[in-house]
């Protein structure tokens, strides 16, 4: 059979015409509203409830879903994952059992099986409790017998009372011999109830179960905000000072976090990755005229450029390339350059114009490392006021996986000079919906990136999207060093 190239008019040939194609609308919504837990029995006239089952999955209304297919057909079986491939894969000597065994290895979605037999059911069963939804067709004239074959073929399945139809679509042949899909019905309880009957080319729908207004949507990021920094208990084991910024966008200043500009010296050109030759990413400029004390200096600064393509070409591996720090002591030769037009935007990013002080103790299995305490005696302190997991100045890092400090020339550990924590928060958007005249997706939207003003992250994905990265200096301040961890 031919199929059509929208999903209202994938069932046409099921239907006596496009005036009829509030059938198709509620079968699609019925298939987008429901859950994976919720499985749909195809049943019929024979060969016509499996070529409905093959226009439904072909149209299967979800987002990147993957369908697998499994068919019998005169000779062999065909399988396959769609929409990966618009043609299945014919293979002649196998059983529908071993090709649906063959699929399941692709982990797909959504498995559409028709004319499955007993060994079928245990499979399908068994997919069914790790999260594959299943659309089954059977060849039975009535929604009885249907139901009847079903549970003899899953009645060996110590599992099968866990499994069960949520939705069931009779396709029956008119007296021309055409397909026709019939009826749709709905589990209501522990019943099915027919929510949509065609009889005499008329229409009749249960508007209480299948509404044709839109499905309504919520908004898609309700941010949470961290705790008031104020609200940290106080710092009583190796206390250090941290400072989070606080940014303005369209401030001046020298001290930036994800700039679309940098200070660079006079006549060079934007910072490139040496391994992929991609414009960087300016993360973070520090002006140390700027800097609250302790870390305030008569002069310098300080810059970490990132390769925005450093995950796909492995640019940030070690002597990647991608990775670009720089230590200006003389800032005499130093002019602003505009960062290129492809490096990409950081939504929140700008010229930090104020710093918020905070005070940290460390991790207890950091705490106790080369001091006097016993982790016995840390556990039994007040509550910790622990690293802050967010971009800062200073203070001890919020380390993700175990504590990696580089070293000074003399084997002690580098002073923390900024941490940068990749996430941020997102406001807004709407969830996906549902457009019922159409019968299609309404694309989920986007909403936009907002600061949470206790917990600042201006990089929503520098590396990974979920990395913390860390620049530290030596005791002599002239030398910089780079480390980066993820969960």
């Amino acid at each position: 059979m031919s199929y059509m190239t929208t999903a209202l008019a994938s069932l046409d040939a099921f239907i006596d015409g496009p005036t009829n194609r509030d059938v198709t609308r509620c079968t699609q919504l019925l298939l987008y509203a429901s859950s994976y837990e919720e499985h749909v029995l195809v049943f019929g006239d024979g060969d016509a409830a499996s070529a409905a089952l093959s226009a439904l999955v072909r149209f299967y209304p979800a987002t990147n879903a993957r369908i697998g297919i499994v068919e019998k057909r005169t000779g062999g079986v065909c399988f396959g994952i769609t929409p990966l491939s618009d043609t299945l894969t014919e293979a002649r000597g196998i059983t529908i059992a071993e090709s649906l065994r063959a699929l399941l290895r692709q982990d797909p979605d959504v498995l559409a099986v028709a004319y499955p037999d007993a060994e079928c059911a245990d499979i399908i069963i068994q997919a069914a409790l790790t999260g594959h939804r299943a659309l089954i067709s059977v060849p039975n004239g009535t929604l009885e017998e249907a139901s009847e074959a079903w549970n003899e073929m899953a009645k060996l399945t110590q599992e099968s009372q866990f499994f069960q139809f949520g939705s069931a679509i009779e396709v029956q042949r008119n007296a021309e011999g055409n397909p026709r899909i019939a009826k749709v019905f709905r589990r209501i309880g522990d019943s099915f109830v027919a929510v949509v009957e065609v009889k005499d080319s008329v229409v009749k729908i249960d508007r209480s179960i299948v509404p044709d207004i839109p499905l309504p949507r919520s908004p898609r990021y309700t941010p949470t905000w961290a705790p008031s920094i104020t609200d940290r208990p106080r710092a009583m084991v190796l206390p250090r000072e941290a400072y989070i910024p606080i940014t303005t966008v369209n401030a001046l200043g020298r001290t930036t976090i994800g700039a679309r500009s940098a200070l660079l010296p006079h006549g060079s050109s934007w910072p490139t990755c040496a391994r992929c030759a991609a414009a960087m990413t300016n993360i973070v400029q520090l002006d140390f005229t700027e800097l609250p004390e302790p870390y305030r200096k008569d002069g310098g600064i300080v810059q970490l450029f990132l390769c925005p393509n450093g995950g796909e070409q492995q640019c940030w591996i070690e002597s990647g390339g991608g990775i670009g720090l720089y230590l200006y002591q003389d800032v005499s030769n130093l002019e602003e350059l505009p960062a290129p037009q492809e490096v990409p935007a950081c939504a929140l990013g700008g010229a930090i114009t104020q710093w918020r002080k905070i005070v940290e103790e460390p991790f207890p299995h950091e705490a106790v490392l080369g001091t006097e305490l016993d982790m016995q005696q840390y556990s039994d302190a007040q509550e910790k006021a622990l690293p802050i997991e967010c971009d800062k100045l200073g203070g001890w890092p919020a380390w993700i996986q175990d504590f990696d400090w580089p070293k000074n020339d003399d084997g002690t550990p580098m002073t923390l000079l900024m941490q940068l924590a990749e996430g941020g928060e997102r406001m807004g958007g709407e969830t996906e919906g549902w457009n019922y005249e159409r019968a299609e997706i309404i694309s989920a939207t986007e909403g936009e990136f907002v600061q949470d003003p206790n917990f600042p992250r201006h990089n929503a994905s520098s590396m990974t999207g979920e990395a913390m990265l860390y620049l530290f200096i030596d005791t002599t301040g002239t030398r910089l060093a780079f480390w980066w961890q993820t969960g």
